[in-house]
């Protein structure tokens, strides 16, 4: 009974050390106390003396308060990795505590790069709950790179995304090819495949210019070996296909690298 009581005693004072951190964390990742205390389930002033003590107990200022919010200091950075691992070495803790009391409780965050997977991501979430009714399933969305990072970070629990370099156990479920938009009534429409060197004699255009998308890391002016004719970087996809066809009546040509 006494090392059982003890026991409690040590649980309860680091689940309020890993709270704390909790709430700091979340402060960070959403700008702002009030944001982080309702969705902590706190109250501003509850998630503020908790970021407090936080400061008070490591001796150094964790957060800048602005008048748009919150954002952390440089020593608060240099601390996030180990702080992000605690918390996520406390989940593992509780979760496996919980198993060994035979329940199944928990949060399993995923991202995925691509809108494809949503469909059957979302079957196998279903199925998954049916099984597992007390662990909650989270779905992010993001680029490859961005998603990769939040892995890294223990903020993901597992990603679709394109291949990336890093101490990650990486899983290939699948091969695409780089695909170019072409209009019927372009000349190469009725090739089988667009030649590369097609890039260094037809103006281009470039979608979602310096974002970390996969095109991004192969596009057609590396990969044809050529000075590509880029023509335009546009974001919108409607705009892009918009431009194409108008280059075509013109006697130009648009392509659509995605």
């Amino acid at each position: 009974m006494i090392h059982q009581t003890i026991f409690d005693n040590f649980a309860k004072k680091n689940a309020m050390e890993l709270d704390r951190y909790r709430a700091l964390v979340c402060a960070i990742e959403t700008g702002s106390l009030s944001a982080a205390a309702e969705a902590l389930q706190y109250t501003p002033s509850g998630v503020s003396r908790m970021v407090a003590a936080l400061e008070e107990e490591t001796g150094v200022p964790l957060l800048l308060r602005e008048h748009s919010g919150v954002r952390p200091t440089k020593e608060c950075e240099k601390l996030l990795p180990a702080i992000r691992d605690l918390l996520h070495a406390g989940e593992s803790c509780a979760q496996l505590s919980a198993q060994l009391r035979g329940l199944d409780v928990g949060t399993v965050t995923v991202g995925t790069a691509y809108s494809a997977f949503y469909s059957p991501l979302a079957r196998i979430i279903s199925d998954f709950h049916a099984r597992y009714g007390g662990i909650q399933v989270q779905l992010r969305g993001g680029y490859s790179t961005e998603l990769i990072t939040q892995l890294n970070a223990h903020q993901l629990d597992l990603c679709f995304i394109s291949a990336r370099e890093g101490g990650h156990d990486w899983l290939p479920i699948g091969y695409d090819e780089l695909t170019a938009w072409v209009p019927a009534a372009h000349p190469m429409a009725w090739l089988p495949a667009l030649p590369l060197t097609a890039f260094a004699k037809e103006p281009y255009i470039e979608t979602y210019p310096d974002k970390d998308i996969d095109n991004a890391r192969r596009p057609p002016l590396r990969l044809c070996g050529h000075p590509a004719r880029r023509a335009a970087r546009l974001l919108s996809s409607l705009f892009i296909c918009a431009l194409s066809e108008r280059r075509v009546r013109r006697r130009g040509a648009g392509a659509c690298d995605r």
